[in-house]
């Protein structure tokens, strides 16, 4: 017997007529991960846990995206590099989500949707159309949906379940309180738009911006892929990290670069 929850989700966004522009994709990486891709020149799908097939994560406009919490944050292990994507050149998308699947199958969702709800309820399509359309579905413009606080209100009908919890999410605050020291929480993923790619991405054809720590920027073994990747110094963007800040404090730094990115290329 077919649930009446499979499909839902996607019929209340094909009957939505806002669609936002499309916006670039997003994909953050963390040093460790990075120092072996400069030995590279595209990114490979890697098997998923919870999927149990070999994808790649992206974000669709955001950098949305957490690397592990290390104890020293001057330990370079953990220091994200940003790449950012052009949209046209990216092939094999599989699906997309309206949120980050990882933290749905963590249930950190919990007050948001059904326990009953399986995350293959929100699936939608592999084009980028979808995501446009979810984006102008629970968002007023480009940038309200890189910030991630909605204020638009919109006329959900009874039994859409999944879309009210979606549509919940878009307006709670990117970060949450911690309910106990030993709970996870949610961050600003969890209303960011996934996008899941079954085949690797070639790095020099696809990106169009890399942000990154400063000091990489001097690293022969960096230098020499950038020149690779035939990223220019216009391309290559850098934040500053200090010793004794905690990790979050580079996410503004971040964001409003991507944010000065997006106003450039006519995005925003």
């Amino acid at each position: 017997m077919t649930r009446k929850a499979a499909g839902r989700f996607k019929s209340f966004i094909d009957n939505q007529n806002s669609k936002l522009k499309q916006l670039p994709l997003t994909h953050t990486t963390n040093a460790y991960s990075f120092s072996e891709m400069c030995e590279d020149d595209s990114i490979t799908p890697q098997k998923c846990k919870y999927f149990k097939e070999d994808l790649i994560y992206l974000f669709y406009g955001r950098p949305a995206y957490r690397t592990e919490k290390a104890e020293f944050t001057d330990l370079e292990f953990n220091w994200p590099i940003v790449f950012i994507f052009d949209p046209e050149k990216i092939d094999g998308i599989k699906s997309v989500y309206p949120f980050d699947t990882g933290a749905f199958y963590l249930n950190l969702y919990r007050r948001f949707f059904s326990k009953t709800s399986e995350v293959e309820d929100f699936r939608l399509p592999g084009t980028l159309d979808y995501a446009a359309k979810v984006a102008g579905a629970f968002y007023s413009d480009e940038k309200e949906y890189l910030y991630g606080k909605s204020k638009k209100n919109i006329d959900i009908s009874a039994f859409q379940f999944e879309a009210q919890g979606v549509q919940k999410l878009s307006q709670e605050p990117a970060l949450t309180v911690r309910l106990s020291e030993d709970s996870l929480t949610r961050d600003e993923r969890s209303s960011s738009i996934e996008i899941q790619v079954q085949k690797p991405i070639d790095v020099k054809s696809s990106t169009l911006d890399i942000i990154m720590p400063q000091r990489y920027l001097e690293l022969p073994e960096v230098t020499t892929a950038l020149h690779r990747w035939e990223l220019s110094e216009d391309n290559v963007h850098y934040y500053e990290t200090m010793p004794y800040q905690e990790q979050g404090g580079w996410l503004p730094q971040i964001y409003t670069i991507v944010k000065e990115i997006y106003i450039k290329r006519g995005f925003l």
